[in-house]
């Protein structure tokens, strides 16, 4: 199963410019709370794949948030989950941000929907008293780069202009 998201992570990174759809921008259903990490990177590139761009961000940074609590505090072998989420991050992360960064207040309010989620649907897979540590501090880091990117909004789409990337 692995292997697949992988692969489909970078066939997206292969997708062309389909049109955001950023009306009635949703958050992940609680039905996928019990699923592992990787799933909602799988998740995330069907919702872009579809043009749901907005949820995709959204669900990637549900997983990249859950992903990171359970490499840091699971008792896992470094080429397992750590490696797999290192490179998801790598291709449906660089995808995903590129995507994110045109327009930061819909960036921003991405990463409030994955941390509302992240609330409401707290991760059964990482609830040992080491993940509740681990999580809080993977939760205030998210926080703080959501708060750069609202300090930074000028910078960032200066940036992008410099870099020939488009801005929303």
């Amino acid at each position: 199963m692995k292997i697949w998201i992988f692969g489909a992570a970078l066939a997206l990174s292969a997708c062309g410019n389909a049109t955001a759809n950023t009306a009635n921008v949703a958050t992940p259903d609680a039905a996928m709370a019990a699923l592992p990490w990787a799933a909602f990177y799988q998740k995330a590139n069907e919702e872009y794949a579809a043009g749901n761009r907005d949820e995709a961000v959204t669900l990637f940074y549900v997983g990249q948030l859950r992903g990171r609590i359970v490499a840091a505090c699971g008792n896992v072998p470094r080429d397992r989950d750590p490696a797999l989420l290192a490179s998801l991050n790598e291709s449906v992360g660089r995808v995903m941000n590129e995507y994110a960064g045109g327009s930061p207040a819909g960036w921003a309010a991405a990463i409030d929907r994955a941390l509302a989620y992240d609330v409401a649907n707290p991760d059964p897979n990482a609830a040992s008293a080491e993940c509740r540590a681990e999580r809080e501090r993977q939760r205030t880091g998210l926080t703080e780069l959501r708060d750069h990117i609202l300090a930074n909004v000028e910078q960032i789409r200066e940036q992008r202009t410099a870099n020939g990337l488009p801005n929303r």
